[in-house]
């Protein structure tokens, strides 16, 4: 990663603009840049979309597909994954994983919400986002995944199962 003064002029006005808009950064391009779009928020520290990190914590994907993952750091290296859960043994849920500033490897996956049901076979496609940020002068990330919620939540006309599923989570 480029760090200090080779750091690209788009990032350094980002940070240096006096509004707070929110910085949507498509991952095309070379393999690994949306985590570079991750990185980078950590120094102009102005909310992102960011989403498809491609990190899964290893020892929860010998037992679940880990989906449409979206990673979020701090400017002091902590960070948070959210993704969506799925086995042959877990209806689609959500959950996520936090690195301490320091850890070489994320900590235990935790499940926000648990899902009801199997996805919906007649649907053409499944929503296919994750979605992180990090709340502004706070050690707080929000995350967004989808799972199959609660038959209360799922969509009003009834045709479609899948939610998306909004989680506060406490970075360490």
């Amino acid at each position: 990663m480029v760090t200090g003064s080779r750091i690209s002029p788009l990032y350094t006005l980002i940070r240096d603009s006096p509004s707070h808009p929110v910085l949507i950064e498509f991952p095309f391009g070379e393999s690994g840049y949306e985590i570079q779009a991750a990185f980078y928020a950590g120094y102009h520290r102005r909310p992102i979309v960011n989403g498809y990190s491609g990190f899964f914590p290893e020892d929860y994907m010998k037992a679940h597909d880990l989906t449409y993952p979206a990673l979020q750091a701090d400017a002091a290296g902590n960070a948070a994954v959210g993704f969506t859960i799925s086995s042959h043994r877990a209806y689609p849920s959500t959950g996520y994983s936090l690195l301490r500033a320091g850890s070489s490897q994320f900590g235990s996956v935790v499940v926000t919400g648990h899902g009801t049901g199997p996805y919906d076979p007649h649907a053409t496609r499944w929503g296919d986002y994750g979605w992180a940020t990090l709340e502004l002068g706070t050690n707080h990330v929000w995350l967004a995944s989808e799972y199959v919620p609660p038959k209360s939540s799922q969509t009003a006309d009834g045709r479609r199962n899948w939610g998306t599923r909004i989680t506060e989570v406490t970075l360490p």
